[in-house]
């Protein structure tokens, strides 16, 4: 740490990681929270020396991707998920925050990204990959998109052969709460 060689703290950290039991769950909370703000330092400083688009920065951000997959940090997320949502927003890391919700499959997340972005389409993506729980995916999101993209969402409802009852009521509880 004193030589500020982040790399080999890195690697140290994990290492240290590999050691612990599963059940070590304060101590792997410490590890993968330190190791997640190593990897968001580095690449929010390369995002600031404009170098996003090196090669190095995207060999850097797979090398953070493939730690959260990893199992032991995957299961300690799952319990912790506030902790890495807040680093990853602290960081600005949009790239990142979006690709951690879809780990954690937290679409609704995902999805409310993209619409408070204007990427209409890209919601509507995430809604067609869904293959749980879609019924209340698109009540939740469907009087939103409705109004940006109608036609591309009753094509998707149609494909879905969603339950039009359903839908209508989401439309109804939306209608009734902006009154």
């Amino acid at each position: 740490m004193q030589i500020k060689d982040t790399e080999a703290l890195k690697i140290y950290l994990q290492k240290k990681l590999a050691d612990f039991k599963s059940n070590d769950n304060t101590q792997i909370m410490m590890l993968v929270t330190w190791l997640i703000e190593l990897y968001l330092n580095q690449l929010g400083d390369m995002r600031d020396r404009g170098e996003k688009d090196t090669r190095f920065y995207k060999t850097l951000e797979d090398d953070f991707r493939k730690f959260l997959h990893q199992s032991k940090v995957h299961t300690c997320l799952e319990l912790n998920r506030d902790v890495a949502y807040d680093l990853l927003s602290s960081h600005a890391d949009t790239d990142n925050l979006i690709f951690f919700a879809m780990l954690m499959k937290d679409y609704p997340r995902v999805i409310r990204h993209h619409i408070q972005q204007d990427d209409f389409l890209a919601a509507l993506e995430v809604l067609k990959k869904q293959r749980e729980d879609y019924q209340g995916l698109f009540e939740q999101f469907s009087p939103t998109l409705m109004q940006h993209i109608p036609k591309e969402l009753v094509d998707l409802w149609k494909q879905r052969d969603l339950n039009p009852k359903k839908v209508d009521t989401c439309f109804s509880n939306t209608n009734r709460a902006e009154r």
